[in-house]
């Protein structure tokens, strides 16, 4: 059941706050049972049989995480951790893995029903494991909690990724299911603004990329001016479509009183690859920093020796955790790729800031600039990987847009696109929408809309007021959530849902 669908907007999520609402204030304890009904139930609808593989990983890593916490036994977690991981790889690598070793028939490989969310909710899982060893938090002794920590529906199928910690405490606190009219007003504003987002920008973005690297899969011939109009739409459509479901995770989870972590930062403003991945998908990077590049600094020792050894470990480590990262969003050769240049690209910004030492606090306009163009174009060139099916739709994409294939033409090219007003148009606005209004929990700061809030972190300034439960914020919420709906008859799945 998607977000941006009618059976969710008019017919499930209707009935769960009714369901939830009436349950809070006829026996405060069942609201949590209550949503966890809805959630298994949100999950049970997309794919019926997958919820009895949920159930099954939720019971068996509930009892192994209070044996685990119980216990300190690192031979425990180790092999939860073995399972969880087999369990992730069985399910979606399969085909990749034995591709590497004997032909596998391209149509058996594209049947592959992969369980919905698996690939989050084992990180989740993982991570319960791992913090009951270290005994970040009592023994867990609510079956219930721990379920509903899992598959909590906002963040179940596509994040953010939630630590156990900052989650399963708020609901047992006041204002938990208790649906306040603050969080009312917050959560709808933040779910119609995600909505605007994935359905006017988002697909839209996504309409004027697809042609250009279909071309590219049918080697058809592409123009070095339109290879990169296709790039940068698609980095606009995999910002506004991943930021836009974040955006209404963490406002149907603050519908309920519950707080989510901040998952994007205005990740396109980024000068350098560093910044990049501390604004971008934040959850999964903090997830990446504390239960693998650490454990493995630890583990090489990246403390002790001269500072040759450290720089080596860490950038041994950050590679490994780069490569990892690729191969989670999926089983491609493409994947593999874009991670592990990912790697290359944070080794190298890591070791120059150590040559150079850390930026100035205010550098110049034109280096800042410099640097912000010199990111993006990094950022576009590696997403043509993420977006490609093959390697070789990849190279046929880049080959264009680096004007190698041999039909380098800029005139014409230029002449064509400029001739094309509407995708200047969607340029314009797409780029000054990612680059200079605020993003949504910088708009909504005055209610910490996320349970890590940091002021400082958000915007200072802001071409737009900030958000206040006012009758003119009530309206341009309402005009966006039409403009949403508008378009339900095209609606499109999250891009990060097929992860």
């Amino acid at each position: 059941m998607l977000f941006n669908s009618f059976e969710f907007i008019f017919f499930f999520l209707p009935i769960l706050v009714g369901a939830v609402w009436l349950s809070h204030h006829l026996a405060p304890a069942a609201a949590a049972i209550t949503m966890l009904a809805g959630s298994l139930a949100f999950y049970a609808y997309w794919d019926p049989t997958a919820l009895f593989l949920l159930l099954v990983s939720i019971i068996a890593n509930f009892a192994l995480g209070r044996r685990i916490h119980a216990s300190g036994s690192l031979g425990l977690l180790w092999g939860g951790i073995a399972v969880n991981l087999g369990w992730l790889a069985y399910f979606k690598y399969r085909y990749f893995l034995a591709g590497a070793f004997v032909d596998v028939d391209p149509a058996v490989r594209a049947s592959l029903v992969i369980p919905l969310g698996v690939s989050f909710y084992t990180l989740h899982q993982i991570s319960f494991l791992v913090d009951c060893r270290r005994q970040r938090f009592r023994r867990p002794d609510s079956l219930t909690d721990y379920a509903l920590y899992v598959s909590f529906f906002p963040q179940l199928i596509a994040g953010p990724i939630v630590r156990y910690s900052e989650v399963a405490p708020q609901f047992h606190q006041c204002g938990a299911f208790a649906l306040r009219w603050r969080d009312v007003a917050i959560a709808l504003s933040m779910f119609a603004i995600g909505l605007f987002k994935k359905e006017i920008f988002a697909d839209t973005f996504g309409t004027l990329a697809t042609p250009t690297f279909n071309q590219a899969a049918a080697g058809q011939p592409i123009g070095l001016v339109e290879g990169w109009l296709a790039a940068v739409f698609y980095t606009l459509q995999i910002y506004f479509d991943f930021s836009a479901y974040s955006d209404m995770a963490i406002g149907l989870a603050r519908l309920f009183g519950i707080r989510l972590p901040l998952n994007f930062n205005s990740p396109l403003r980024s000068t350098s690859m560093i910044e990049f991945w501390r604004r971008w998908h934040i959850t999964l990077s903090r997830f990446l920093r504390d239960y693998v590049f650490m454990p493995l600094m630890f583990a090489l020792g990246g403390q002790r020796g001269g500072t040759i050894r450290r720089h080596l470990v860490m950038s041994a480590s950050l590679f490994v955790l780069m490569l990892l990262c690729g191969i989670w969003h999926g089983a491609d050769w493409t994947f593999v790729l874009w991670g592990a240049i990912h790697g290359v690209l944070l080794v190298a910004n890591h070791l120059a800031r150590a040559w150079l030492g850390p930026p100035g606090r205010r550098p110049p306009v034109a280096l800042s600039a410099a640097k912000w163009l010199g990111t993006f174009i990094l950022i576009t060139t590696t997403l043509v990987l993420f977006r490609s099916d093959s390697l070789g739709q990849a190279g046929a994409m880049l080959q264009a847009m680096f004007g190698m294939d041999g039909r380098l033409s800029l005139a014409a090219d230029l002449q064509t696109v400029l001739a094309a007003k509407s995708k200047l148009a969607w340029l314009a606005a797409g780029m000054v929408t990612a680059l200079a209004l605020p993003n949504v929990p910088s708009l909504m700061r005055r209610y910490r809309p996320v349970v890590d809030f940091h002021r400082e972190a958000y915007d200072r300034w802001s071409l737009l007021p900030d958000w206040r439960p006012t009758v003119a914020w009530a309206v341009a919420a309402s005009i966006l959530f039409l403009a949403g709906i508008a378009t339900f008859g095209d609606t499109s799945q999250f891009i990060y849902w097929q992860f």
